[in-house]
């Protein structure tokens, strides 16, 4: 299933394969936002993670096995999250976020209700409230029903 989804972006361009890192800055006319890596040497992809993880201005993550996002350090969920509420004026305790893997941490991390679903990763799941179904089953419906029944 995250092949297809990833062979399709590839398809529509908004993700291209470079076989080589050292030149992603000399491709004329594109804006890289996140550099994706993939790797089916699961320690490698840990060894890595950890370097790339000790730089300041870099944000580490992945949304699957085998893989990490690199993005800069601003560049975060949690980050859009709080932007988006405080332009709307709304408190971020007021705001649920939900999520199923560690690029969904920092929302998680900052809002008042936030919420795994139950596809989720571990990890992920100890900084939520409450678990809701997968998402085959319409857990991100089922969340807000819950949030919004607990604060009539």
């Amino acid at each position: 299933k995250i092949r297809k989804h990833i062979q399709h972006r590839i398809d529509i361009g908004t993700l291209k394969i470079v076989g080589n890192y050292d030149h992603l800055e000399d491709i004329p006319g594109e804006l890289i936002m996140k550099v994706l890596a993939f790797d089916t040497d699961l320690e490698k992809i840990e060894r890595v993670k950890a370097r790339l993880s000790e730089k300041s201005n870099l944000e580490v993550s992945s949304s699957s096995r085998g893989n990490i996002e690199i993005t800069h350090a601003d560049a975060q969920k949690g980050t859009a999250v709080a932007s988006i509420a405080e332009k709307l004026g709304v408190s971020l305790e007021d705001t649920m976020a939900i999520g199923d893997n560690l690029n969904d941490k920092s929302m998680l991390e900052r809002v008042g209700y936030p919420v795994a679903m139950a596809n989720a990763i571990p990890e992920l799941k100890e900084h939520a409230k409450f678990v809701t179904d997968t998402n085959e089953n319409s857990g991100v419906a089922k969340a807000i029903y819950k949030v919004l029944e607990n604060n009539e």
